[in-house]
C-alpha cells in the first residue's frame, strides 16, 4: 500500500534526523530479497537501549507516558510515528527490528512481503489522503491479525458504534484511530472544518476534537455541532493540550461533554467514550419507553399530566387561600370539570378527597407562614381560610402532631425550604 510505505518511510527518515548529531551519518537502503522488501534505516548517535525497544513500538506507552518518555529523549510526535511504522508494517504482514549500540548507533530494519495489489498506487494513495472512514487494525499487546490479500482499509464494521476524531496531529489522529478501531469504526479528520463535512454525510455516536486546528478550531467547531439541531446530541470530548482552567471552563461552555487535557491515559479516554455513549443509549431508551410519561413527585409515580394537574389545583386553591367559602364545587369550575369527575380524578391519582386536600393544603400554607413571617396566630389563621380557632387548632394536632405555637417554636430556626408545596 503506497499510502503505509511512505508514511513508514517520512517517519523513519524523521527519527533519524532527529537523533543524528551534527557530523553525524545517515544511510538508507532498499534491496528485494526472496521476494521481500528490505528496508534499512542508518544512523549514528546515542543508539537506543534493549528496554526502550519495546516502549517506542508501543502506542498504548506512547500516550500513557508522553512526559515521561519527553524526559527520556523521545518527543511525544516520534515516539507516536514510531509505534505508527510499527502498526503500518505489521498491516503489511511485514516486521521491524532495531539493531543499536549505545552511543554509536541506531538502525531500524524494516522486511515487508510481496502482496497482490487490488488497486494501483495512485488509487491507494488518493483512497488514503481522503478516506476517513476506513478502519485500522489493533495492535494492542502486540497480537496482530494478518490482512492475507485484503485490502488494508477494510470496510465499517456494521456491528461497532462509530466514533470520529478530529486533530491536526497526523500521528496523533493515527494513534488514536489505532487504539480506539478495535471497539469502534473510526472516522478521522485534519481539522474542524473537515469534521463537518463528515458529519454531513455520517453521523458517528461520539465525537472527539482538538481545540487548536486550522480552518475552524476545536471550540467553534464545538459550539456548531452543539446548536445545531440534527447533531446536538452526540456526546463530544475536547482532548486538548490547553489545561488551564480557564480553558477547560470555556471548553465546557462551548458545549463539550467531557475535557480531557492532553497528555492523557489511553484507559481514561476509553472509559469516558464507553459512558458517554452509554448515557446516550439509555436516554434514548427512556424517552422512547413509556417511563418518559412519569415523574416522581413525593416518591409517589406520576404521569407528567397527572403532574400538572396537580399543580394546577395547587395553584387554584393558593390564589383562593384565605376565602373561607372556597370549596370543592369552586375548584372544580376554575378546573371547567362536573364536580363528579373531580372526585374521579382525586381517586384516580390515589390523593385524598377534593375537601380533605383542601383543608390539608391550608394547614401546609399556615406552617409556612407560621416559621416565615411575624403574624399572629390569629391572623394567620384568617389568611389561610379558618374562622373557627378550636378547628384550626385540632386540623394542625391532626397534620403536625402539635398546636400552631408549638410547631412555630420547634421549627422556627430550621431551613425555610425544607417546605414545598408542589405535589
Amino acid at each position: 500500500d503506497y499510502g503505509c510505505f511512505t508514511k513508514i518511510l517520512n517517519n523513519l527518515i524523521s527519527n533519524a534526523f532527529k537523533y543524528t548529531p551534527p557530523q553525524g551519518y545517515i544511510k538508507l537502503s532498499v534491496s528485494i530479497e526472496d521476494n521481500t522488501l528490505l528496508l534499512k534505516m542508518y544512523n549514528t548517535g546515542k543508539g537506543v537501549r534493549k528496554e526502550d525497544i519495546q516502549v517506542i513500538f508501543n502506542q498504548y506507552t506512547v500516550l500513557d507516558n508522553i512526559k515521561e518518555n519527553s524526559i527520556k529523549g523521545l518527543s511525544s510526535r516520534n515516539g507516536l510515528g514510531l509505534a505508527i511504522c510499527q502498526s503500518m508494517t505489521e498491516l503489511l504482514q511485514g516486521s521491524i527490528d532495531i539493531e543499536s549500540e549505545i552511543n554509536k548507533f541506531a538502525e531500524f530494519i524494516v522486511k515487508l512481503p510481496y502482496l497482490e495489489i487490488d488497486v494501483n498506487p495512485l488509487e491507494s494513495a488518493i483512497q488514503n489522503d481522503t478516506d476517513s472512514s476506513i478502519s485500522i487494525l489493533s495492535t494492542k499487546n502486540s497480537n496482530r491479525k494478518s490482512v492475507g490479500k485484503e485490502k488494508v482499509n477494510p470496510p465499517e464494521n456494521l456491528y461497532k458504534n462509530r466514533i470520529m476524531v478530529i486533530d491536526d496531529n497526523e500521528e496523533l489522529l493515527w494513534m488514536i484511530k489505532e487504539m480506539l478501531s478495535d471497539e469502534y469504526n473510526v472516522l478521522i479528520a485534519n481539522d474542524g472544518q473537515r469534521g463537518i463535512e463528515i458529519l454531513k454525510e455520517s453521523i458517528p455516536e461520539l465525537i472527539i476534537t482538538d481545540i487548536m486546528m486550522p480552518n475552524l478550531d476545536g471550540i467553534s467547531l464545538t459550539k456548531q455541532i452543539k446548536q445545531n439541531k440534527h447533531t446536538m446530541h452526540i456526546p463530544l470530548i475536547i482532548l486538548s493540550a490547553k489545561t488551564s482552567i480557564n480553558e477547560k471552563i470555556e471548553g465546557v461552555e462551548s458545549g463539550a461533554d467531557a475535557y480531557i487535557p492532553k497528555p492523557f491515559d489511553s484507559q481514561y479516554l476509553k472509559t469516558v467514550i464507553k459512558q458517554l455513549i452509554e448515557n446516550k443509549k439509555r436516554l434514548g431508551e427512556y424517552y422512547n419507553s413509556s417511563a418518559s410519561a412519569y415523574n416522581f413527585s413525593k416518591g409517589q409515580l406520576l404521569k407528567k399530566e397527572d403532574k400538572d394537574f396537580l399543580q394546577t389545583i395547587v395553584q387554584i386553591i393558593n390564589e383562593n387561600i384565605d376565602n373561607v367559602n372556597f370549596a370543592p364545587d369552586d375548584l372544580a369550575e376554575n378546573l371547567r370539570i362536573s364536580i363528579r369527575n373531580l372526585y374521579k380524578k382525586f381517586k384516580e391519582l390515589d390523593q385524598r378527597p377534593p375537601k380533605d386536600f383542601i383543608k390539608s393544603h391550608r394547614i401546609l400554607y399556615a406552617s409556612k407562614l407560621l416559621l416565615t413571617t411575624d403574624l399572629t396566630i390569629k391572623e394567620i389563621m384568617f389568611n389561610t381560610g379558618f374562622t373557627n380557632r378550636t378547628h384550626f387548632y385540632k386540623e394542625s394536632a391532626k397534620q403536625f402532631n402539635q398546636t400552631p405555637k408549638e410547631y412555630r417554636e420547634a421549627n422556627k430556626l430550621k431551613d425555610n425550604s425544607l417546605f414545598s408545596f408542589n405535589p
